[in-house]
Order: C-alpha cells, then structure tokens, then sequence
C-alpha cells in the first residue's frame, strides 16, 4: 500500500507554488537575457534598437505592399460605414466580405513569415531571421 501511495502521489501533478512560479519566470528572463545580450547573444540588441526612431518603429514604407493593403483596408471600411449611413446593407454586406477576405489572407501571410522566422531562430540562422523580419527603414 505504501509503494502506491507513492506511485499515486507522482501521478498526481502538483499544484505551482508561488515560489516555483517566480523561479520559472526569473529564469525564463534569464534566458531571454541571455540570447538579446552578452557575448552569446543571437543578435545585437542595441543596435536593433538604435535603428528605431525614439522607441518606435517608422512605419511602412509608403511603396510597400503592406501598406497599399493598409490603404485597401481602410478604403473599404470607409465604403462599407458609407453603404450603411445610406442603408444600403446589401453593399456592406458585400464590402464586409471583402475585408475578411482581405484579412485572411493577411493572417495567412503572417502565420508563414511567423513559421520561417521562428524556424530560422530554432536553427540560430540569423542570416535568414533576418531575411525574414520587416525592414521599416
């Protein structure tokens, strides 16, 4: 009876204490300290950061992809808050369709970058990370 008791008490998972919960994080920002920083690092933090524009990133390009489909977007949802001022719920219909259309499609590109970026940080391919990541610049 005692050996499973024992056997019964290691199935069991056990409840994260407080404690357990703070060393899991401390080390998780240790980790991540490590590979943004330091000698071993994957890539050179500060100077990724010193490529920004006071914290925060400049943009799209105006000529890029990603924005003519920034504009699309914001031109359709222009038209459909029109169709619906004018109670034309048959064109918003349509015009909504068209948005998710518009965003699945955009979700889908960005689940295939998300995929190639982290695929290449497993590898430590920085090269291809790289490659990878939007240039705002």
């Amino acid at each position: 009876p005692k050996a499973q008791q024992q056997q019964q008490q290691q199935q069991t998972p056990q409840k994260e204490t407080p404690l357990d919960a703070a060393l899991r994080k401390a080390r998780a920002k240790s980790e991540i300290s490590r590979l943004t920083s330091g000698p071993d690092a994957l890539f050179d933090r500060d100077a990724a950061l010193q490529k920004l524009i006071n914290g925060i990133s400049p943009g799209l390009p105006p000529d890029s992809a990603e924005a003519a489909t920034e504009r699309r977007y914001g031109q359709l949802e222009s038209s459909m808050a029109r169709s619906v001022a004018a109670g034309d719920f048959a064109a918003a219909a349509k015009t909504r369709d068209e948005i998710d259309k518009l965003h699945i499609d955009d979700c889908g590109f960005v689940l295939q970058a998300n995929s190639a970026f982290y695929d290449s940080f497993s590898k430590k391919d920085f090269g291809t990370m790289e490659g990878v990541w939007l240039k705002c610049e």
